[in-house]
């Protein structure tokens, strides 16, 4: 034992000098880790270093610095998702929740995080849906996510540019349905209902929820005339389709 020290300075240092000490080295090899993460070139790689820090830091305190870069980590690596697959939003939305509750992030960010893991979840509803080669279960997974987020207050204008687009590429590809032998309407009516119900929704703006309406009112139209044309003109009806389907790029 050292004689520099007096009993009384002992245990100061033991007690108080070293756990800050302590803290300090901790904090600066989670830092060292995150600033390693985001280096990484590869997304998901970097996506699972990040995730490595956060049962490291379970149980410790760090201060507003630490927290600050493990944030802005996030945030990183959430701006960085645009051409990411949808496995890899699905590991970012794990990412993120695993963060909720860590250390690293204060209250405030924590909020923040999990408006980036709402708006996270709408994107990979989407993508998810348009997985499917299905055209009806497109429409229902779309219907799903319409009902599912119906309160929800979205506020990043990317969802909603991505949203509209698939309502409008879901809309154009309703032609192949028509031409679809046997001519099964239950295709036409969910898609009528996903555009009407999504000219309701939050999840687009004022302007493209008044072209969706125009979408649904169109399709309802050419549901109603078409079920007027095969109560009433059967046979006409039929040889209709039969070009339809036999002209070029048909």
């Amino acid at each position: 034992a050292s004689t520099l020290l007096s009993d009384v300075q002992k245990t100061n240092v033991r007690t108080t000098l070293l756990p800050v000490v302590q803290a300090e080295l901790q904090a600066f090899t989670i830092e060292q880790a995150i600033k390693q993460a985001l280096a990484l070139p590869d997304y998901l790689a970097k996506l699972n270093a990040l995730a490595a820090v956060i049962p490291q830091a379970a149980n410790l305190t760090f201060g507003g610095s630490t927290q600050n870069l493990f944030a802005s980590a996030l945030v990183q690596v959430f701006n960085e998702r645009v051409t990411q697959m949808l496995d890899a939003l699905k590991q970012l939305a794990a990412l993120l929740t695993s963060a909720l509750t860590s250390p690293l992030l204060a209250a405030p960010q924590q909020k923040y995080v999990q408006d980036m893991l709402n708006t996270l979840a709408v994107e990979i509803a989407i993508k998810s849906a348009l997985a499917f080669a299905d055209y009806g279960d497109q429409l229902d997974a779309l219907l799903d996510m319409i009902f599912q987020y119906k309160e929800i207050r979205v506020v990043d204008q990317r969802v909603q540019g991505l949203f509209f687009d698939v309502l409008k590429q879901v809309f154009a590809n309703r032609v192949g349905q028509y031409t679809t032998p046997g001519l099964d309407d239950t295709n036409i009516d969910k898609l009528a209902l996903l555009l009407l119900n999504a000219s309701e929704s939050t999840l687009l703006n004022t302007a493209q929820q008044t072209v969706t309406e125009s979408w649904g009112i169109i399709v309802t139209f050419e549901q109603m005339t078409l079920n007027a044309l095969k109560l009433t003109y059967p046979a006409q009806l039929s040889n209709a389709l039969r070009i339809l389907r036999s002209a070029p790029g048909k």
